[in-house]
């Protein structure tokens, strides 16, 4: 895990056991852009350029709603590592 932003490369795709997108449109990308057809997993998160109810020149507003929709990715984010952190601990290969 990072805490910067890096660029997905087919090498770096093809290096793990497991890739999770996510959202299909992430998914589609890496398959069109990069050819890559490994393990993964699709989620259903909006990224924040999802929201066209966004309006920058509202200031104050603006990054109000951006701080809620941000909290709102983050904690649909979770609920998802903890159900698939279940799912992989009820293996018996884990």
């Amino acid at each position: 895990m990072s805490f910067v932003w890096t660029q997905a490369t087919l090498e770096l795709l093809t290096s793990t056991n497991l890739v999770v997108f996510m959202n299909p449109k992430n998914e589609n990308d890496c398959q069109q852009l990069l050819n890559f057809s490994g393990n993964s997993l699709t989620w259903e998160i909006k990224d924040i350029e999802d929201f066209t109810s966004l309006d920058p020149d509202e200031s104050v507003e603006y990054g109000t709603k951006v701080m809620e929709i941000s909290q709102n990715i983050f904690t649909s984010i979770q609920k998802n590592v903890d159900q698939l952190a279940q799912t992989l601990l009820s293996q018996p290969s884990f």
